[in-house]
């Protein structure tokens, strides 16, 4: 498979690389929802969630979304509610989803989503809500030529976060932890210590 756009690329870099990555010893299964164009059709996304609910991951993350302005048809809107429909499917069987957010006053999705942890970067200009609010970072990261580069958004600090929840829930796994989504959430929005290391 061709990674056309990079944005693949990155982010498996962030999470899985041994040079970069915050979890190189991850299993990762690659869904990609973006197109050539960096876009990612809802349709694309729901597919990936459908398919995730057959799997049942440890994590899901999602470095895309749509706004609720870029939804005009009556069908874009049942697509909309059956990705809900396949998070909660995937929150209610304790699984960790996180997602990037952009800032649109109309709803960003799935980021917006109740079950979903979303990760959005600062903007003095704008309202900033989120679960994980964060100052801009930059990340150097592998690329589709073999080589390296610097980049920043919230697609790569939300594959970042992906990665060191994926340490945690080997964690709890390994020492016959609970694995509670619910709390898991609860805590990581709530710890302003580790929240300011990022």
């Amino acid at each position: 498979k061709i990674d056309i756009y990079d944005h693949e690329t990155n982010i498996l870099s962030v999470i899985c690389s041994d040079y970069l990555g915050t979890s190189p010893e991850s299993n990762i299964i690659s869904c990609k929802i973006i197109n050539k164009h960096g876009k990612a059709p809802i349709g694309f996304i729901l597919e990936g969630l459908i398919y995730a609910n057959k799997i049942n991951p440890d994590i899901i993350n999602i470095s895309n979304g749509y706004s609720l302005k870029d939804i005009t048809k009556s069908q874009d809107y049942q697509i909309h509610d059956r990705i809900n429909e396949e998070i909660i499917k995937l929150y209610n069987k304790n699984i960790l989803i996180v997602c990037s957010k952009k800032e649109y006053y109309g709803g960003f999705y799935p980021a917006d989503f109740n079950q979903t942890i979303s990760v959005i970067e600062f903007n003095k200009n704008k309202e900033n809500i989120g679960d994980i609010i964060y100052e801009k970072k930059k990340f150097f990261v592998n690329s589709k030529k073999n080589e390296f580069t610097i980049k920043s958004g919230s697609s790569l600090m939300t594959g970042f976060i992906s990665g060191i929840l994926s340490n945690y829930i080997t964690y709890l796994k390994l020492n016959n932890k609970e694995i509670n989504v619910k709390k898991i959430k609860k805590e990581l929005i709530k710890n302003k210590e580790f929240l300011s290391q990022l």
